[in-house]
This record gives C-alpha cells, sequence and structure tokens, in this order.
C-alpha cells in the first residue's frame, strides 16, 4: 500500500503541473507546429515560451508555489553561481547555450517539485538528456559556492546564542538546531533496487535540513 500511495501521490502531482502548465500556456498565442514538416522529431512535443514568456509574469506567490522561494532569491542565487555556470562561447555549437538563469530555473524548479526529467524538460522546451546535464552542472555549482558559504557548524559563542534564543522559544535548554527530513520518491536502478528502499517500503532519496533559531 505504502508504494501504491506513493505512486498515486506522484501521478497526482504530475497531473497537477500538466494542467497548470496548459492552463498557463493558453494565455499566449503560439504558432502551430505542424509535426509531420517538422524534421527535429525530438523537439515536436516539447512546450515553448514558459519560461521565456508565462514565468516573467509571475507574482510573489507565484515564485513562491513554483520554485519554493522568492524571486529575489533567485536572482541571488544566479549571481552568486555566474561563475560556475556561465556558458562556453562556442562557435562551431549549433544552437546558442542555455543562459545562467535557465540553468538554475531548471535545477530549483526540480529540487521544489520532484518531478521527472520528463516533465522538466517539457516545461523549458529542452530534451531530457539537457535538463539532466544542467541538474548536475547546478547541483555541483550549488556545492562548490553556496554549501560552504551557507553551511557550516556554528562556535561556542554562536552555540550560547542560538540555545539562548531557542530556549526562549521552546523553553527547553542546550539546543542549537532544528533538524528534520523528508523522503523524495525515485524511480531507482534495477541493480541496487533494494539500497534505495526506505522503512516505509517504497524507493526514495533522504532529504536532511538542519537550521537554527532563525531557520538558517
Amino acid at each position: 500500500m505504502a508504494l501504491l500511495s506513493a505512486s498515486v501521490r506522484n501521478g497526482i502531482r504530475e497531473r497537477k503541473i500538466s494542467l497548470s502548465l496548459e492552463n498557463s500556456l493558453n494565455v499566449i498565442d503560439y504558432p502551430k507546429i505542424d509535426a509531420a514538416k517538422n524534421t527535429n522529431r525530438g523537439r515536436n512535443w516539447r512546450y515553448i515560451g514558459w519560461w521565456e514568456e508565462i514565468v516573467p509574469q509571475f507574482t510573489s506567490d507565484d515564485w513562491i508555489e513554483n520554485f519554493r522561494m522568492n524571486k529575489s532569491t533567485f536572482e541571488y542565487i544566479c549571481k552568486e553561481l555566474n561563475s560556475e555556470l556561465k556558458p562556453k562561447f562556442n562557435q562551431l555549437q549549433p544552437r546558442e547555450p542555455v543562459d545562467v538563469r535557465k540553468q538554475v530555473a531548471i535545477g530549483i524548479f526540480l529540487y521544489a517539485s520532484s518531478c521527472e526529467y520528463r516533465v522538466v524538460a517539457h516545461l523549458f522546451g529542452l530534451h531530457t538528456t539537457t535538463v539532466r546535464k544542467h541538474i548536475h552542472r547546478v547541483t555541483k555549482a550549488i556545492n562548490n559556492k553556496l554549501m560552504p558559504k551557507w553551511i557550516t557548524m556554528p562556535n561556542e559563542i554562536a552555540c550560547r546564542k542560538i540555545s539562548n534564543e531557542f530556549e526562549k522559544i521552546t523553553g527547553m535548554p542546550n539546543f542549537i538546531g532544528a533538524i528534520d527530513g523528508r523522503h523524495i520518491p525515485i524511480r531507482p536502478p534495477s541493480d541496487g533496487y533494494r539500497d534505495f528502499i526506505n522503512r516505509k517500503g517504497w524507493a526514495s532519496y533522504v532529504l536532511q535540513g538542519l537550521v537554527d533559531n532563525n531557520l538558517m
């Protein structure tokens, strides 16, 4: 039942995203693509324009709903990761490279929604292999640039300050952090499948977070 429930939840989540996307895309009058005349078969059924046309119209609530962060936080991440993700100029490249903002958006959207690569690829008008490549690049850039800056253990003075603030909030002494986690459903490899099965009986990665009294 646990495995079935996880599958049903994933299906419902993807269906909601697809319906929301279809409703949003109806706002724009896109030229129709004749699939029979289009020789680039891999791009026939990809959405074009969501990132370029719809997202710029997002309100603050839309940013929170779709990316789980406000626009200013997103722009900060793009600025910090620019040196790691800036495309290199290549005259032989047949298409324009994916810019930094779109790369970051692809990564953040996946982190926020737990969608399959296929869903993210359709949403951003890219091939699944391109999406996979940029998600790995963004993840590596975050680990290299942002993790050392934001994920650090407090020193003794900071521990005392955090502990005092936690005591004011909870009435309990000697706390320097709050920890929680969640299971992110995945499609595990056939080789080593059992290594990904959690205590609830379905396959997942574990995401764990630790914050101080200010949720930082």
